[in-house]
């Protein structure tokens, strides 16, 4: 447990517990999984002996599971001697065939007190009949691992909201360097794309019918520019009212977003797949977006 917390990084955290647990219980592999919302999901983590199949990175559909999943959110621990002897159905044992796993200890990751992952342990060449400190280690471990990663995304956040917060210390001294309102502006692209580490920033000023002008633009090697582009955007008359109550809108994809295919067009043409907007007010009235 002292290991697992020497790291605020969830992969160091993950890699350590599994390294370790494998040593203290000489097994054959362990690794943690963690679920999709659909109960699916992926081997994040393994720590695997010589000669055994290496499953890092595989994505599992395990139907056998769903019937398990309660049990997993109440705690339970589920040893497994020998899959030969356990009860299983011929699809159920040619699935674990698959992993090489003879004989396994599944317990749940409980984060927030939800249920996000589990954590195995497979004895591949082999029955095993696992102790009873086998599974109270294992119980114990897992229990703790959650409780880790639950501080560590905690103490990463406040790192995130710290560093966030100087960003924009920096950003703002920056912008009051100059009194000029296209060194302003500038000077505000060119910072919040490197803070974003995003591809491109830019501000957009309205014309009395709500068209505009780019006038100011930050954006990467690779990418369009278009500053000075006059827009003329009908799908942003709808939401005038929002941002001038300084509403922010986000988007993850557009491919995802219930957009018509003329409004997909339109950002496809300016090479947007994701973006933050967010409006510009001054004096109390709206007169763009960044």
């Amino acid at each position: 447990v002292e290991r697992m917390r020497q790291s605020l990084k969830e992969d160091d955290i993950l890699n350590t517990t599994v390294n370790e647990l494998r040593y203290a219980l000489n097994t054959d592999r362990v690794i943690v999984y963690r679920f999709d919302d659909d109960w699916n999901g992926t081997i994040i983590a393994e720590s695997v002996g010589a000669g055994w199949k290496k499953i890092l990175g595989e994505k599992v559909q395990d139907p056998f599971r769903e019937g398990l999943i309660e049990r997993y959110r109440n705690g339970r621990v589920r040893a497994m001697n020998d899959i030969y002897a356990a009860g299983l159905t011929r699809c159920h044992r040619e699935l674990l065939e698959g992993f090489q796993i003879r004989a396994s200890v599944v317990a749940p990751i409980l984060q927030n007190e939800k249920l996000i992952g589990l954590l195995c342990a497979h004895e591949c060449g082999s029955s095993r009949k696992w102790e009873e400190e086998d599974v109270d280690l294992f119980t114990k471990l897992s229990s703790q691992l959650g409780f880790v990663l639950e501080q560590a995304n905690l103490l990463q956040k406040q790192t995130r909201s710290a560093e966030r917060s100087r960003l924009l210390n920096e950003i703002v001294d920056n912008m009051r360097q100059s009194l000029k309102e296209e060194d302003i502006l500038n000077t505000t692209v060119s910072e919040l794309r490197y803070a974003l580490n995003t591809d491109r920033v830019i501000v957009y000023f309205f014309e009395s019918n709500w068209t505009g002008t780019i006038v100011a633009e930050s954006v990467a090697l690779g990418w369009a520019k278009i500053l000075g582009e006059k827009v003329n955007d009908p799908f942003r008359e709808g939401l005038i009212d929002r941002y001038r109550n300084g509403r922010i809108r986000v988007m993850n994809d557009i491919y995802t977003e219930n957009l018509t295919e003329c409004h997909k067009d339109i950002l496809e043409g300016f090479q947007i797949r994701a973006s933050i907007v967010a409006p510009i007010i001054q004096n109390g009235d709206l007169i763009g977006l960044l």
